[in-house]
């Protein structure tokens, strides 16, 4: 299909993402789909942590538990952050216009997945990270050292670990094709255009 066709296409349709493009777009739609739902379900889970953890912060700061209270505001502020983080990620969703350019719109969807798959491979840094650490520092301010304490360490280690791999895995699998596709499919208009 030349670039005057695909112009054509793009402009006469609402959905630009069925256009003609080569993108497979239902792939797109997809993945997409399974981002926000994902974003949805984290943010629901985050906002009834917050509560729980506000409750024991305040009892533990009215126990004179200080160290744990402070702990669990830690949590609160690391888990508010989560619902945040990802409404802000998904505001660069890009939505089809059919008065966009299609190279405007590819641009555009290519900055988005690539921003999905630079906040999945740092999701240590934001979310994991601070969530399994906290929640460990947390429970040990409560328990102390012991068998249990090494257990629950374990625990949010592998989970730390697993949320990590699983992360990287869906980066490899499903973002980095996508932006490969979009880049060929810029690319090709440029060459036509």
């Amino acid at each position: 299909m030349d670039w005057n066709q695909l112009r054509q296409n793009w402009q006469s349709r609402s959905d630009a993402r069925s256009a003609g493009l080569t993108l497979r777009p239902d792939q797109h739609e997809r993945l997409w789909r399974r981002v926000r739902f994902r974003d949805a379900l984290e943010s629901v889970v985050a906002v009834l942590m917050l509560p729980i953890f506000g409750f024991a912060a305040v009892q533990s700061f009215v126990a004179g538990l200080w160290v744990t209270g402070l702990i669990a505001v830690g949590l609160i502020l690391a888990i508010a952050y989560v619902p945040l983080r990802l409404w802000q990620a998904r505001r660069r969703i890009p939505v089809p216009d059919p008065g966009q350019s299609v190279l405007g719109f590819l641009q555009a969807e290519r900055a988005a997945l690539s921003a999905q798959a630079d906040m999945l491979r740092s999701v240590a840094r934001w979310y994991s990270g601070p969530l399994c650490f906290g929640a460990l520092a947390f429970f040990l301010s409560l328990s102390g050292p012991g068998l249990d304490a090494l257990l629950y360490a374990l625990v949010c280690i592998g989970l730390f670990i697993a949320i990590e791999f699983f992360n990287r895995a869906a980066v490899r699998k499903r973002f980095e094709p996508a932006i490969a596709a979009l880049d060929d499919q810029i690319s090709t208009l440029q060459k036509e255009n």
